[in-house]
């Protein structure tokens, strides 16, 4: 049997208007029939595994003149950890209400992250996908348009940090006669000179306590920065950004997290070249889960249009 060819022009699926309601997840068939639609899951996958160079090292800071000696060593260990523990889940988006602009219909994107062609694209509906994920990640879920510069994070203000202002924390702890200044170069704690009776172990979880908040300050106010800008030559895949702050303890984070979807999956759209068993394979999946609607993008007229799939004794 024939896999069907797109025939008729005018047969565009009525949820493409209007535009910008929906967002779209390039993958294989194997991903998407095997084990995205079954779970009814979405994955979030590691910061540090983004395919962006610029993404897959910890995030570098430029340091305030004057800043303490213990704020620049122990600050980028709990930031690179915060940066291991933090997942992704990037989704493709419409420029505009065209056929041309639509999100499923990018030939690099299908080259790229659709099996070349032979994959599939997922697409969701924003207003029911963005509750799904608020319900999985109430506290931890950062959403929003990824925005493009020359350098990604790299040239924004959110890389300067402003001074964390040791001294006054440190200050009550010193031994007579060992001044802020002193304290300031110290590396650690353990090479502080405190008066008599103050635990280095307190010392220690007061600093903690210290820089933890004013992070927390900072990241806050360039959240975008730090999570949503990207180098502007990835500025083609108009991505919009789901991050979870997972504040595991070292070492014990998951591979991957996972959230569901819910009744947001609007339909699947298969490659052009897609292969037969795939779609006949797709169609009965899309059946068994939630009546899911099935096309095939088809480029037979210069544009990428959506075509219902429709395949006798099925």
């Amino acid at each position: 049997m024939r896999v069907p060819q797109p025939t008729d022009i005018k047969d565009v699926p009525t949820w493409r208007d209007p535009y910008h309601q929906y967002h779209y997840h390039y993958t294989t068939v194997e991903a998407a029939f095997n084990h995205i639609l079954p779970s009814h899951k979405l994955r979030l996958s590691p910061y540090a595994t983004m395919r962006d160079p610029l993404e897959t090292k910890a995030w570098e800071f430029v340091f305030a003149p004057g800043e303490s000696a213990i704020v620049r060593r122990a600050l980028p260990l709990f930031v690179q950890l915060q940066h291991k523990n933090t997942y992704i889940l990037s989704l493709g988006g419409d420029v505009g209400p065209l056929v041309s602009d639509r999100g499923y219909g990018r030939a690099r994107m299908w080259e790229q992250y659709g099996d070349r062609g032979q994959g599939a694209c997922l697409c969701f509906r924003h207003g029911l996908l963005k509750p799904s994920m608020v319900h999985a990640f109430p506290d931890l879920l950062k959403a929003g348009p990824v925005t493009y510069q020359p350098g990604g994070f790299n040239t924004t203000t959110g890389r300067y940090l402003k001074n964390f202002d040791l001294g006054p924390v440190l200050a009550p702890f010193l031994a007579p006669g060992y001044s802020v200044d002193q304290a300031l170069l110290a590396p650690r704690v353990d090479d502080l000179k405190l008066a008599d009776g103050v635990s280095a172990d307190h010392v220690r979880q007061v600093i903690g306590t210290h820089i933890t908040d004013r992070w927390l300050t900072h990241q806050d106010i360039h959240l975008s920065s730090l999570l949503l800008c990207k180098d502007s030559d990835w500025e083609a895949e108009h991505e919009y950004r789901y991050a979870v702050l997972n504040l595991a303890p070292p070492g014990t984070g998951p591979d991957y997290l996972y959230a569901p979807y819910r009744d947001s999956l609007q339909a699947v759209i298969l490659g052009h070249l897609c292969p037969e068993k795939d779609v006949r394979f797709a169609l009965d999946i899309c059946r068994r889960h939630g009546n899911v609607e099935l096309r095939q993008i088809s480029w037979d007229t210069g544009f990428p249009v959506p075509i219902a799939l429709h395949l006798p004794g099925i």
